[in-house]
């Protein structure tokens, strides 16, 4: 489990440094900020240059995707929200097995009470753990539009290491998800 422990840290890790380092501070107009998106947007593509505007409008603008990983003991669902390619919401749900991963029901709570522990209190984020038949289910609610950046930073600035980072892209994000080993769901 210590393996599988490490892994979810290091993704959720992974995760929020990926959204650190693409969030942007919401100091402008909506507007703005939408109209910067849509400026710099392009979609990740293998056709040639001059199929790259088919591949861009083929993009999703707004809605919703989720994205799924099985693990041994693990089962990780990552729902997305976005509009014009910015994603403005993430809800993660983290099922454990204790059985599965070879670890005590005391371990798995120890490292969800550690890992809830260090979310309380920012403004953002949301985190809540459940028991249902035996397994342990974390659901972490991640709002970009009001997350304070600053108070991650001072936690632990070497997994947040900005303060005001740039907008996360569901284009990039989804390519790394599934280069990962995430299946859409």
């Amino acid at each position: 489990m210590n393996k599988h422990l490490k892994t979810s840290i290091a993704l959720l890790a992974s995760i929020f440094a990926l959204a650190a380092c693409r969030q942007k501070a919401s100091s402008g107009s909506a507007t703005e900020t939408t109209q910067a998106a849509q400026a710099t947007t392009t979609a990740p593509t293998t056709q040639v240059a001059s199929n790259k505007q088919e591949a861009t409008e083929a993009l999703p603008k707004d809605g919703e995707a989720t994205y799924k990983l099985e693990e041994i003991g693990k089962t990780t669902i990552l729902q997305y929200f976005f509009k014009d390619d910015i994603i403005y919401k993430l809800i993660g749900i983290y099922t454990y097995d204790p059985k599965g991963l070879g670890k005590s029901d005391e371990e798995v709570v120890q490292f969800l009470n550690k890992d809830q522990a260090f979310f309380e209190g920012v403004t953002g984020i949301k985190t809540t753990v459940e028991n249902k038949d035996g397994k342990y289910i974390q659901t972490v609610t991640i709002d970009y539009q009001t997350i304070d950046w600053r108070e991650l930073y001072k936690r632990a600035p070497d997994r947040y290491p900005a303060k005001k980072p740039k907008p996360l892209k569901f284009s990039e994000t989804a390519a790394k998800l599934q280069k990962n080993g995430f299946v859409k769901q």
